[in-house]
């Protein structure tokens, strides 16, 4: 999401939840809620927000807050898209929570007219596990 914007954090769930992140100088806390109920948060400051549930600790997120108009998330394809580039030289960061830490792959691409905006990252080595449910494995966060 864009430097500035807000997030809800929408509880459709019978029980409640108490979301937060640490992460310096987006930290929030969202003390329990349920019911439909929904809290927003404006974060101002670009970087990687994990989230987390005091209840649930098994309950983790991620929100990338970047300060630019041009990002995406990629498919399980590991292709994300972007239209609508002026043709010219950039840097392209690409970032996963199953990297090490809170590592990017970064690298240049050129934006030429009329043509897909084309750039191949090599992974530094092996992604860290996921668990059934699409996150990480317990322990990796």
């Amino acid at each position: 999401m864009r430097t500035g914007a807000e997030v809800t954090f929408t509880n459709s769930d019978i029980v409640s939840h108490h979301v937060y992140s640490f992460a310096r100088p987006n930290a929030f806390e969202l003390p329990l809620y349920k019911g439909g109920t929904r809290p927003t948060v404006r974060l101002a400051h670009p970087g990687i927000v994990t989230l987390g549930c005091n209840i649930h600790d098994a309950m983790v997120g991620y929100i990338v807050v970047v300060d630019s108009p041009w990002f995406a998330r990629a498919d399980g394809k590991g292709i994300a898209m972007l239209a609508g580039v002026a043709p010219g030289e950039y840097r392209v960061r690409a970032w996963s929570p199953r990297l090490d830490a809170a590592r990017a792959l970064e690298g240049p691409v050129v934006a030429v007219p009329a043509a897909p905006l084309a750039w191949t990252a090599a992974l530094p080595g092996r992604l860290r596990a996921a668990d059934r449910r699409g996150g990480l494995a317990r322990g990796d966060y």
